[in-house]
């Protein structure tokens, strides 16, 4: 695949909706997945190549702001897929308050 193509970040990429998202987006898209744990992310950039998805794995904490500044920084991305929202409501607030709020 080209490296030309736009990139997407999928949070909780190794679940199966995140496994799902990057499959459907793979076909026109650069895929990095972020994880908490780095074999589940290696395993799933695994299935993701031997379905011909170009995929690469981070391991961010979405919770933590430097963790979240990693996984950005010398990315050009196109998008953001949060495929993972079952947490309790207080780690969405709190993902908010480090991450969406202005600096």
């Amino acid at each position: 695949m080209s490296t030309k193509l736009p990139t997407v970040i999928i949070t909780g990429g190794t679940g199966g909706m995140g496994i799902a998202t990057a499959r459907l987006m793979g076909r026109d898209h650069r895929i990095v997945l972020a994880d908490l744990d780095q074999t589940r992310l290696d395993n799933a950039v695994r299935e993701l190549d031997m379905a011909g998805v170009e995929a690469t794995g981070v391991v961010c904490d979405i919770a933590d702001k430097a963790s979240v500044e990693h996984l950005f920084s010398a990315r050009s991305l196109t998008e953001v897929v949060f495929a993972r929202w079952s947490t309790p409501l207080a780690s969405v607030r709190k993902w908010v308050r480090l991450n969406a709020s202005p600096a």
